[in-house]
Order: C-alpha cells, then structure tokens, then sequence
C-alpha cells in the first residue's frame, strides 16, 4: 500500500537482531490467552499496531483486514500540515504503516473460535513521532488521489487501537 505514497519504500519482514527484539508472534498468543487487547511493553525498540476481530480465522486474511483497516485511516491525515483531520478519529495507525523510517515489520496472529482472531505487527524504526518536522519527513504525500478502501473486510464487531 505504500505505493501511493511518494518515496514511500516498501517493508521487508523483519527479524531479531541486536537493534531490535521482535515480540508480535507471542504478543498475539498473549492477548488471545487474555482475550484483552493490549500493547506489549514495547521493550523490543519497535512500534506497534494491533488488531482483533472475528473474521480473522486464518492469518492471511486477519494480515489483510488489520492492514486495510488501519489504511482506512487515511482519510483523517492531513498531508500538508502532517496532523489528523479530526482530534476524535485515529490516524496513527495508518502513519505507522507508512512511515519511511521504518523498514521492517514483523506481525504476529493468534485466533480461536471462541476469542477471535489477534493481530500484533511490530515495526522497527518505531514511527509516529510527535514533532511535525517528523512527520512530514516520514509520511510522504500522496502521488495521486487514490481510490478509497472499499473492501469491507472488517465487520462492525471489530476493533482496532493504536
């Protein structure tokens, strides 16, 4: 999806090394033991979006739901001032995705029939930071007015934090 986005590189999976300790795998397993979503401690150096929802029941298409999901938040970014449109409506997810200095991800899914599907993604260079010079280094804009997300993968049961 970061082909919409001007110098916006493409992810590559990312493994632990001595810069970063990936945990997303075990962090799914954990939320569903738990049924509760919540963020890691963050100990590992990386960023973090979660997922859950009941049409996750293989990981592919809960990879593709979370992703689309929070791709979704596009529409409350504003490119030019690099601040959300609405105070009230998320867009960090969708920042993370897309920010250039992260270059790897690597994303966890656990899921039962009862609890539902989880889905932790980890990124390393973590993204979001908070000064706008930042961001607008790190979210490029847009190179042409894409068409709008319309898959609805995510049913209204699902949620998503940041």
């Amino acid at each position: 999806m970061n082909l919409f986005l001007k110098d916006t590189p493409a992810l590559c999976y990312g493994r632990s090394d001595n810069q970063v300790k990936f945990s997303s795998q075990y962090w799914s397993e954990e939320m569903l033991r738990k049924n509760k979503l919540a963020h890691s401690d963050g100990s590992g150096n990386y960023g973090e979006n979660l997922w859950w929802g009941r049409r996750g029941t293989d990981p592919i298409s809960a990879f593709n739901a979370s992703v689309v999901n929070w791709y979704r938040e596009i529409e409350n970014w504003n490119f030019t001032a690099a601040v959300k449109v609405n105070k009230y409506k998320d867009a960090l997810h969708f920042t993370q995705v897309v920010w250039v200095g992260t270059t790897q991800v690597n994303c966890g899914y656990a899921y039962s029939p009862q609890k539902g599907g989880f889905v932790t993604c980890q990124y390393f260079k973590k993204g979001n930071y908070a000064t706008v010079s930042a961001r607008l280094k790190n979210v490029k804009p847009l190179k042409e007015k894409p068409q709008p997300v319309t898959q609805d993968l995510v049913s209204p049961t699902e949620t998503v934090i940041s």
